[in-house]
């Protein structure tokens, strides 16, 4: 059973400041992270081990990808690091894959009671897919799904554990922290937190082909969507035609009233014959094309990027794009009733476009 971890740091348990997220500027506090990071890493990966996986590849996820510590990671896991890559959080995850764990994960950006909450930066305000509003857990559940993958297992606050529950109903979540505010937390021991994360590890690992990929979570939806719509649009037909008899009566009757009363009822019951046709006309043309609702697998989806910020950024974005092969358009288009959007708002610091992207 092959194995892909990706580990954040926000969501590691001890950790609640910006600062000592920064391998910049966060000195010793940033370093001893690391460890915390790894730690848990390392828990997750002993889970899985214990249910029988065979290949584990650890993907470093946090800044520029280069927080682990190599040394102190389990022997039996692979470690991706480094930035750039173009799939970030989830680089190299493919369908030879059977599940995705994600650790030390945060909260979308303007969660409220959540440990530093963002969605990878800054720079960008918010991502919908399918009109839903989702974070760094979604976007990766989403792109583990065009590969068929499931996300088993996220850990973090409970913030983020509550947004992957409503995105991923069987999905395995661990709660490490509580927030107070965005940068104060109630913590569980680290010792209690390892154990938490082993032991649901194991049990995700364990139920992984049981849990469905998100992709496949959306198109049944979409699905349903699809029935319920053509359901509506035959039972307006239906009752377009059962309409149609009593009111060709009244019209025939109307005929024998003098005056102006009859002219009336003919007047009126021409108009309500009139939208009854075009009712009709509707229910057979929906019947002869696709209805709003019909099943798209995500990979055909439309990334629609809102650019509020350099044209660095933008730029950015729209290579990640074309590189996982979506069609792409500004934001002069019409957003899509189904797609991607990704809305960027101004940078809040100063840096390189690649620095302001990064989860």
């Amino acid at each position: 059973m092959k194995i892909f971890l990706s580990v954040d740091m926000e969501g590691i348990c001890g950790v609640v400041g910006d600062k000592e997220t920064d391998p910049e500027n966060g000195g010793d506090a940033y370093q001893e992270n690391c460890h915390r990071m790894t730690a848990e890493a390392n828990a997750a990966i002993e889970g899985a081990l214990k249910a029988g996986a065979t290949e584990i590849v650890v993907a470093d996820s946090h800044w520029n990808f280069d927080n682990l510590i190599p040394e102190e990671l389990a022997e039996a896991a692979k470690l991706m690091r480094g930035y750039p890559r173009a799939f970030s959080m989830v680089h190299d995850l493919d369908g030879s894959f059977d599940a995705l764990l994600c650790v030390g994960c945060h909260a979308m950006a303007g969660t409220p009671r959540a440990i530093i909450d963002h969605t990878f930066s800054g720079a960008i305000r918010g991502v919908e897919v399918n009109g839903r509003v989702i974070g760094e857990t979604g976007l990766n559940a989403y792109v583990a799904g065009e590969f068929g993958v499931p996300v088993v297992l996220v850990t973090g606050d409970t913030a983020v554990a509550a947004e992957a529950k409503a995105l991923l109903p069987r999905v395995h979540a661990v709660a490490v922290k509580e927030a107070i505010t965005t940068h104060a937390a109630t913590h569980l021991h680290p010792q209690r937190a390892h154990d938490l994360i082993r032991v649901e590890a194991e049990k995700a690992v364990r139920e992984a082909a049981e849990i469905e990929p998100l992709a496949n979570e959306v198109n049944d939806l979409l699905g349903h969507t699809d029935e319920m719509v053509k359901r509506a649009r035959r039972e307006t037909g239906d009752l377009a035609h059962a309409l149609k008899t009593p009111l060709t009566v009244i019209r025939n009757e109307a005929r024998r009233v003098e005056g102006e009363p009859g002219a009336i009822i003919s007047e009126q019951t021409a108009a309500i014959s009139g939208w009854l046709d075009r009712f009709l006309s509707r229910a057979r043309t929906a019947a002869t094309r696709r209805v709003l609702g019909a099943r798209s697998e995500v990979a055909g989806n439309v990334l629609r990027i809102y650019a509020t910020s350099s044209e660095g950024l933008l730029a950015e974005l729209i290579a990640r794009a074309a590189a996982q092969g979506l069609s792409v358009s500004d934001a002069t288009s019409t957003p899509p009733t189904r797609g991607f959007r990704i809305r960027p708002r101004a940078p809040q610091r100063s840096g390189t476009c690649a620095q302001m992207i990064r989860p």
